[in-house]
């Protein structure tokens, strides 16, 4: 996408700063379980993202693509950053992405995130890398699905049932409300809690150990299968008229011979997804048709045909972060959720 360069950054991010300077007394640290105590609702997520989308589409998003340290062939951290001029924020993520950690207890994916004010300096908040993390995918998924899906999908279908299908399955439900069954491929670990919580939510659950029959009957597909499992499985001419898939692993799900099925791929960032094509982090898809920001801003039209097949492959932008992140810490010092530290 070509845009203008980002404008300086002058603006403070809160209007009563003037009044009340008190906002800058320490950082608010906020953890996992803060950030559950605040976990905003599908229509507040959307609505950051899109602003912050439509804000980068108007050229006023300072940013860098995603740093990846290889550390083992399934063990890496990355960073993300970028600052925005208006409202002034700026954030840096680092994470750990360690896939045989559940072997000894622990999350695979794990990390923290700076919040800081763009036009001083100064840190604002600490927040849990994972749980933002699970927040902001989603939520940039649910962005794109709002332009990409059919508003009347009825079937959801999951590959991959740990902590990025459950976020999805949060939120997609709220803003889809026709949704009447969730299909799951239960040969995957952690199915059970995915099932639990749909039915909890009042939707019939389909398992099965056979991939193709949870795509064929899916009006949507979320795929978020960790990079252990070898090789891709799945393939998109299975998938009905008018479905839309939310690839956040990166496409590496689907079989590259098959990926003509789509009418045109989607991503969160052109620039930033062909750079992570070029260093091999993510498949090499082929190329994206529209991005968020076209997207969310009008740009670019989203769906045009009932029956298209449609897929919305991301890497992870640093611009997501950033728009989730702010909105908790409002959100946090606004009902003085989180624990203030000096610095």
């Amino acid at each position: 996408m070509s845009v203008m360069p980002p404008k300086p950054i002058l603006q403070h991010p809160h209007s009563r700063f003037e009044k009340d300077k008190s906002v800058h007394s320490g950082i608010r640290y906020l953890t996992a379980a803060d950030i559950d105590v605040l976990r905003p609702s599908a229509a507040q997520a959307t609505d950051a993202i899109d602003r912050f989308y439509r804000i980068h589409a108007e050229g006023r998003v300072h940013l860098q693509p995603k740093l990846t340290l290889d550390i083992a062939p399934d063990r890496f951290f990355q960073s993300l950053c970028c600052a925005v001029s208006e409202p002034a924020y700026a954030i840096c993520k680092w994470i750990g992405v360690f896939y045989g950690n559940q072997r000894v207890g622990l999350p695979n994916i794990n990390g923290s995130a700076i919040l800081s004010d763009a036009s001083t300096g100064a840190p604002l908040a600490i927040l849990g890398g994972a749980a933002l993390t699970a927040i902001r995918t989603a939520a940039t998924s649910l962005s794109a699905a709002k332009q990409l899906a059919r508003r009347d999908a009825r079937v959801i279908g999951f590959i991959g049932t740990g902590i990025q299908a459950r976020s999805h399955l949060e939120l997609f439900s709220q803003t889809f409300t026709q949704l009447g069954e969730v299909r799951i491929l239960s040969s995957h670990p952690g199915f059970e809690s995915l099932e639990k919580r749909a039915g909890e939510l009042g939707l019939r659950c389909v398992l099965s150990q056979d991939p193709r029959v949870v795509v064929e009957a899916s009006d949507i597909v979320i795929t978020s299968v960790p990079g252990t499992v070898s090789g891709p499985f799945l393939d998109a001419r299975w998938l009905p008229p008018g479905a839309f898939v939310g690839s956040v692993d990166l496409g590496r799900s689907w079989k590259l011979d098959t990926m003509s099925s789509f009418d045109f791929l989607a991503t969160d960032d052109r620039e930033n997804s062909m750079d992570q094509q070029s260093h091999g982090i993510m498949p090499a898809v082929g190329g994206f048709r529209v991005d968020l920001a076209e997207l969310v801003s009008g740009r670019q039209p989203g769906r045009v045909d009932e029956k298209q097949r449609l897929a919305f492959i991301f890497p992870g932008f640093s611009l997501s972060d950033l728009a989730i992140a702010a909105l908790l810490y409002e959100a946090a010092r606004d009902r003085d959720v989180g624990t203030e530290m000096a610095f």
